[in-house]
This record gives C-alpha cells, sequence and structure tokens, in this order.
C-alpha cells in the first residue's frame, strides 16, 4: 500500500507541478504586473545589482537610497550572471527558478542517500516538500524567489548535519560548512534563522572538540557574510523593517495559513513519536532533535509572537520548516503495525488530493493584462524624468509593480517605491499627504508637494481620462483609463 500511494502521489504531484511551472513560464514574455506579485519587487533589486552596483546609491525609488542595505542579497548574486549573459531580466529570474528546483533535488538526493532513502521515496520527498500548496503559492505563484533560494541552500545544509549527525566530524565538515553556511546567512533572515535550529541540533549531541569545530566553523561563516550582514543589522535596527511582526498572521483563526500551520505542527510530533518509537526510544535521536520539536512546540501554542527574533519570521517558513521534518519522519519510521501503516498512508494520499484541490482553487495562476494594464504600459515611453502615480482604488494591478517596471525598462525614477525602510518617516508621510490631497481634492496642497518631490509629472490611471481631476496640470498623453499630465 505504501508504494502504491507513493507512485500515485508522485504521478498526481509532478503533473501539477508541471502544469504551474508551464504556466508561471508566461513571465519570460509578460512582466507580472498582478497583485498577488513579489516577483516585479526582486527583478527590480536583480536590475539594481546590475546597473547601481553593491551599497552604491540607486536613485531609481523615493529619494534614492544605498542598495542591499535591508535586503537579502544571495539570490540577487546567483541571478545576476543569468542577468548578465540573457541581457533578460524575465529569462534570468525564470531560469534561475528551474536551476533553484534541480540545485534543490540534488541536495534532496544528497539526503535521501544519506539517510537511507530510495530514488523513489527522494523523488516523492522533492514532490511533497515544493508541489504542496504553500511551496506553489510562496515560490511560483507570488515570486518568493529569495525564500525559495534561502531554503534551498537549507537542504544542502540538513544533508550536511545528517551525514555527521552519526560520525565524527573531519576536515571536509569544516570545508563544506563554512560555505554553505555563510550563504544562508545572505540568502534571507528567515531561513537563516532556522536553519541554526538544525546547526544546534549537531551541536547537542557533539562532544567537547566537536562542539569547538561547530563553534569555529559558524564564526568563520559569520565572518564571510559580515560583509552584508553587519550593515543589514545597523541598517535594520535604524530603520521601521523590524517594526512589523512577521508572525502577527499567527492566530487561531481558521484561515487557510492557520489551519495549514496547526496540522503541520501536529503531523510534526506525531511522525515523530513513530519514528523514535521505531529506534527504541533512542535519547540520542530525542537530544537531536529537541530544539526542533521545542520551537515546533512554540508555533504550535502561537507564543512565536511575543518572542525576539522568532516573531519576525512569518508563518509560511515555519510550515515549510517543519514540513521538511514531517516529512523526514515519514520515511524514515518502521511500522510493525500493519493497521497503523495503513491508517498514515491513507492519511497522506487524503493530504495529497486535498491540498492538489486547494492549490487550484485558491493559488491564481499567471494574470495576463487587461486593457488597463496595456495602457499603462505604453504610456511610459512618454514619460520624461522623475514621475508621480495616482491610481484609482478599484484598480486591476499592483501600482508597486510598475515602480519596478518603470525602472527596468525605461531608466525612469518615481517619487514612490516598493519598500516602505528606504524612505525617511517624513517622505513617507509627505507621500501620504499627496495622496490624501489629491482623493480630496485639495489641488493647491497636490500641486506644492509634487513641487516638494521635483517631480513634473504625473500618471493617473483607472480613472476616466475625460473625467479625471487634473488639477489644472497640462495634459500630455491620454488613453482611455490613463492619461500623463505635466505641471505648467
Amino acid at each position: 500500500m505504501k508504494k502504491k500511494i507513493i507512485y500515485l502521489s508522485i504521478v498526481l504531484l509532478i503533473s501539477y507541478f508541471l502544469i504551474r511551472l508551464f504556466n508561471q513560464s508566461q513571465m519570460i514574455w509578460t512582466f507580472p504586473l498582478d497583485f498577488t506579485n513579489d516577483w516585479a519587487s526582486y527583478m527590480a533589486q536583480l536590475h539594481f545589482l546590475k546597473v547601481c552596483g553593491f551599497h552604491n546609491f540607486c536613485p531609481y525609488w523615493y529619494s534614492g537610497f544605498i542598495t542591499f542595505q535591508t535586503a537579502a542579497l544571495g539570490w540577487k548574486f546567483f541571478a545576476l550572471p543569468l542577468y548578465l549573459i540573457t541581457k533578460n531580466v524575465l529569462s534570468a529570474t525564470f531560469i534561475s527558478l528551474i536551476l533553484l528546483y534541480a540545485l534543490g533535488f540534488l541536495f534532496l538526493y544528497i539526503l535521501g542517500k544519506v539517510q537511507k532513502l530510495s530514488l523513489i521515496e527522494i523523488i516523492a520527498f522533492f514532490l511533497f516538500f515544493f508541489a504542496n500548496p504553500i511551496a506553489i503559492g510562496n515560490f511560483i505563484r507570488l515570486g518568493r524567489i529569495v525564500s525559495l533560494f534561502g531554503f534551498v541552500l537549507f537542504l544542502g545544509f540538513a544533508a550536511l548535519i545528517f551525514k555527521y549527525k552519526n560520525c565524527p566530524l573531519d576536515k571536509k565538515f569544516f570545508l563544506y560548512m563554512v560555505p554553505l553556511y555563510g550563504l544562508i546567512f545572505i540568502s534571507h533572515q528567515q531561513e537563516m534563522i532556522l536553519s541554526s535550529f538544525l546547526l544546534l541540533s549537531l551541536f547537542l549531541i557533539k562532544k567537547n572538540k566537536e562542539r569547538i569545530w561547530i563553534i569555529l566553523s559558524g564564526l568563520i561563516s559569520l565572518l564571510l557574510a559580515s560583509f552584508w550582514l553587519v550593515p543589514f543589522v545597523i541598517n535594520a535596527s535604524k530603520t521601521n523593517v523590524l517594526n512589523y511582526q512577521q508572525s502577527n498572521w499567527l492566530n487561531w483563526s481558521l484561515t487557510p495559513t492557520n489551519l495549514a500551520a496547526t496540522l503541520v505542527s501536529l503531523s510534526v510530533f506525531f511522525l515523530f513519536y513513530f519514528y523514535w518509537k521505531g529506534i527504541d526510544k533512542n535519547k540520542r535521536e530525542l537530544l537531536f532533535f529537541s530544539p526542533i520539536l521545542t520551537l515546533n512546540l512554540l508555533f504550535f501554542l502561537k507564543v512565536i509572537s511575543f518572542i525576539p527574533i522568532l516573531k519576525h519570521i512569518s508563518p509560511d517558513p515555519y510550515i515549510l520548516f517543519f514540513l521538511f521534518f514531517s516529512i523526514l519522519f515519514l520515511f524514515k519510521i518502521k511500522i510493525r503495525n500493519l493497521k497503523w501503516e495503513k491508517i498514515i498512508w491513507t492519511i497522506v494520499f487524503l493530504v495529497v488530493i486535498l491540498s492538489l484541490v486547494i492549490s487550484t482553487i485558491k493559488t491564481p495562476y499567471f494574470t495576463k493584462y487587461t486593457e488597463l494594464e496595456r495602457e499603462v504600459v505604453s504610456i511610459f515611453p512618454f514619460i520624461e524624468g522623475k514621475y508621480a502615480m495616482i491610481w484609482s482604488p478599484d484598480v486591476s494591478s499592483y501600482p508597486k509593480a510598475y515602480f519596478a517596471y518603470g525602472a527596468i525598462y525605461y531608466n525612469l525614477s518615481s517619487i514612490h517605491g516598493w519598500y516602505d525602510q528606504l524612505a525617511s518617516s517624513d517622505y513617507l508621510k509627505k507621500l501620504e499627504n499627496l495622496y490624501g490631497s489629491y482623493y480630496e481634492k485639495e489641488c493647491g496642497d497636490f500641486i506644492r508637494i509634487l513641487k516638494d518631490f521635483k517631480t513634473e509629472e504625473v500618471v493617473f490611471y483607472g480613472y476616466d481620462c475625460g473625467k479625471v481631476n487634473t488639477c489644472g496640470l497640462k495634459e500630455k498623453v491620454s488613453k482611455n483609463k490613463v492619461c500623463l499630465y505635466k505641471l505648467t
């Protein structure tokens, strides 16, 4: 029964996974502009690394900013050679997505061999981890590719930790550990924090001399990443990047995310019990997994939101982190009771079916342009200099995506931007006043604030251009729902 369910699950999951990848491949020739979209942000950052460099002034958003002081760096370095070769940010980004999945499979293959899993089990492990609704929604549809980069490195890190879990540390551990952990430090802070719990697991089961090697390796990794990490910590403390607690999404409400968090967290405890029982309740194994189980308990009880550092990790990385261990325990358990084996694998198959249904219904497919998006895109060639943008509340596309689009394709700077921490609180307040003055039809204040921003052009979109309130600005180009005006 186990083999039949694994084979059937592989067929279903790989079919759906390829369908979603094929659908998302439309981004190779269509820049994503819809609201379900982090792709535009990361592609803009990749472009900024190319044209502005690292820790240099970049003029494209707000009043300008220093690149990568508060933004993760790892994936951008990974994708930059692809961007330089293809000279196309869309192609480079999608190719990097495929390469990351290939690298993720390679790391899981190594881990699977260490854990004595069969090839079929390794393939199923990959699909259970990457083809579930959380992973599809985050990595393929929403485009959180920096998080994917972090999790792929985590898989390599896990393969290394589990390899040395039951054997002495040697020079190879040091040679692999230092660069891999160093890359995790600059990949994405959330996955870096979670990966450190697995390193703590190894530390707990080793003796004094080996513990010194682990600490030394960690410190050298930290030193290698300090060129980015130190400025990040300093600037994060000065900006509002730490003001918003990502874990606030986690609570006892019956949302899909909270239900998934509860079920995955329970599965960790449930499957670990069977795994631990199958190895005669080995105390060393319990000690090794104690950091993971403790973190999982805090996550299950929803007290993560009150713990420093941990409260800045959003629910989805937690869910995927614990899902990894659930899958590992699932393939490692030795169930002597045939009835329990049937129950567990029947539940697994039902979860696979349910996850495919949920993902199909809840996770939107790639959104094609409507006439509105085509009109906005067509207005950019006429913009000269720094611009402002005013949009109707019921627009079908994401305003922030246009700030990325204009910078990448037309070298345009806007008074807006993607991340609030890149601008001062005074600047953001002035920007709010700009929107407020326009929507409240206080045209005098609107024009004054535009002049304060030193911009002379405004794009209005989502409005009927024949009826839009222009506040006395001079018409430059008008479409149906999109029009470009300039100060007289």
